[in-house]
């Protein structure tokens, strides 16, 4: 007999062999929990349909979402009060989705037409929207930062803007690519802070306001860039305001983009959009008259996109720091459309963001953007043109350097708050003469730029001169940079409209002279002592 060896099964066929009937059961069931769900999928959904046929809900023409953030400018635009309007005059349903503020994220659902609005500021759309391709259309403009956003400091280490051009090893705590970063960037464009626009050991990274105020009050750096209510609490904790957005105008401006599908005239969605327009400014107008209203909302709105509950004077100093824009001023201030001298105002915002960043990233950024490609201003001049803005009072900019001032004796002047110095550029007189070259007439017009900016403060023309071997020598010298400090005066007034009453000569008497024009960190004595020579704009404001 021949023996065959049996050659067992492996463990492996083994279990096979066992779990057959055990699959076989599995795929029983799971095919019944798929037809279960099938089936109970249908029925949810003819139950919901026949609610919305028996409900007012079923009345629903359009759901729009809205791509934001818990800036509580938007407020208005997520409100209660809009979505009530909306649906009861048109059966239009506004739905916001927070995202934190990540402005690329945003642009990129707003591109894949998850979005149907987002919004965001000014500056952060030419950062993130040329990824996309500008997605959508400026329709409107919401608001601005005045005062919501601040740069704080320890006043032991760093008491004005000045400090940061004079001093070393200070370090600040901000979040990048934030309205805030933008308001460091201007800092450190306009008043000539180089150090703002590089990298370098300054930087402290934080994630939002909160994250920074923590690393600023466990003094692990000496500055951060916050926003309300944040700096109301950094102030409390002893720190000092060194520059807000309240000084500003134009720099961080929050504008509503559209989606391009959207506002095509021939779609059935532009009426639409224009009546989320026209509801829009109506809701605005009845927050802003009711602070009753005004505090309910922004308490709902906190909490919703926040996550906060905040007590109404948290509430209050928050809103104060915003600058909702009406009907009228969209149309009168930004998007040049009627009133008695229009201003395209959202153009100029448009020039300023892009002057700002380039000091960062290179003249080459954007270099043949238009502002005019992503502004849309039809919808807002059917509303101003049908009467939207009736009732609603006006503040019509013309150009912000020929704004106003009263009078102040110099006494007066002395007690104003010294904000900075605008970034220096030569402003040279020929020899033994008060005359302005071409290039110094060039750089008092570039300055002129930066100053527009600051709509709230005066400008001092400060000078200094070479100190003489005798009193007369230097007295000579002084007279002579009095003379230049008000051929430069003359030129600003005559040339571009400042108010006299706006701007004033100080030339700092010999032993005031090195403590009024400090040297820089860095600067070497040489590059001193020239810039002695030259006129400093300093401006002057009321105190924070």
């Amino acid at each position: 007999m021949n023996w065959i060896r049996a050659v067992p099964e492996s463990a492996t066929d083994i279990r096979r062999n066992k779990m057959k009937p055990i699959h076989i059961f599995g795929v029983v069931i799971f095919a019944l929990i798929i037809v279960s769900g099938v089936i109970f999928g249908a029925r949810l959904f003819l139950e919901d349909e026949h609610r919305g046929a028996t409900s007012d809900r079923g009345k629903t023409k359009t759901e729009f979402v809205v791509g934001m953030d818990s800036w509580p400018g938007y407020m208005p635009l997520c409100s209660d009060r809009l979505q009530h309007q909306l649906y009861k005059s048109e059966k239009i349903d506004i739905r916001c989705v927070s995202d934190g503020g990540n402005y690329a994220e945003r642009m990129e659902k707003l591109a894949s037409g998850e979005l149907d609005f987002a919004v965001t500021t000014v500056d952060a759309h030419l950062l993130t929207g040329p990824q996309e391709k500008f997605p959508g259309a400026i329709v409107m403009v919401i608001d601005q930062s005045k005062g919501g956003d601040a740069i704080v400091a320890w006043p032991d280490k760093v008491n004005g803007i000045n400090d940061l051009g004079t001093t070393d090893g200070w370090k600040v705590a901000f979040t990048p690519d934030s309205p805030s970063h933008q308001l460091l960037r201007s800092v450190g464009n306009d008043f000539g802070i180089s150090t703002l626009l590089s990298d370098g050991n300054w930087k402290v990274e934080a994630d939002g306001a909160g994250d920074a105020l923590q690393k600023f009050l466990k003094r692990e750096v000496d500055v951060a860039v916050v926003w309300e209510p944040h700096v109301t609490a950094a102030v409390a904790a002893g720190a000092k305001v060194i520059h807000s957005s309240d000084a500003t105008d134009k720099v961080i401006v929050d504008v509503l983009l559209v989606n391009r599908d959207l506002v095509r005239p021939s779609t059935k969605e532009y009426a639409q959009v224009q009546s989320v327009l026209r509801e829009y400014f109506s809701a605005l107008r009845d927050i802003r008259d009711d602070s009753n209203i005004m505090l309910k909302e922004a308490r709902s709105f906190v909490k919703t996109y926040g996550g906060q509950r905040l007590s109404d004077s948290e509430l209050q100093s928050m809103l104060d720091g915003v600058q909702w824009i009406n009907l009228r001023d969209n149309g009168e201030s930004w998007f040049g459309i009627g009133g008695e001298s229009p201003y395209y105002g959202l153009r100029e915002a448009h020039e300023f963001a892009l002057t700002i960043i380039r000091s960062e990233k290179g003249e080459d950024f954007l270099s043949l953007f238009r502002a005019e490609q992503v502004i849309l201003s039809d919808l807002i001049s059917t509303l101003y043109k049908d009467g939207g803005y009736l009732g609603e009072a006006g503040t019509t900019e013309t150009d912000p350097l020929r704004k106003a001032f009263g009078g102040l004796t110099e006494t007066e002047w002395n007690r104003l708050r010294t904000v900075a110095s605008l970034k220096s550029r030569p402003v040279i007189f020929r020899s033994g003469t008060t005359d302005l070259d071409e290039g110094s007439r060039r750089a008092l017009a570039e300055a002129m730029e930066d100053f527009k900016r600051y709509p709230k403060s005066r400008l001092e023309l400060r000078i200094g001169y070479r100190t003489g071997a005798t009193q007369d020598e230097t007295q000579v010298a002084q007279d002579r940079s009095q003379e230049r400090a008000l051929a430069v005066q003359n030129y600003i007034i005559d040339t571009f409209g400042v108010d006299p009453d706006r701007i004033r000569v100080y030339v700092p008497a010999p032993q005031d002279l090195r403590s009024m024009i400090r040297q820089r960190s860095g600067e070497s004595r040489r590059a001193y002592m020239a810039r002695l020579r030259q006129v400093e704009l300093v401006l002057k404001a009321t105190p924070l």
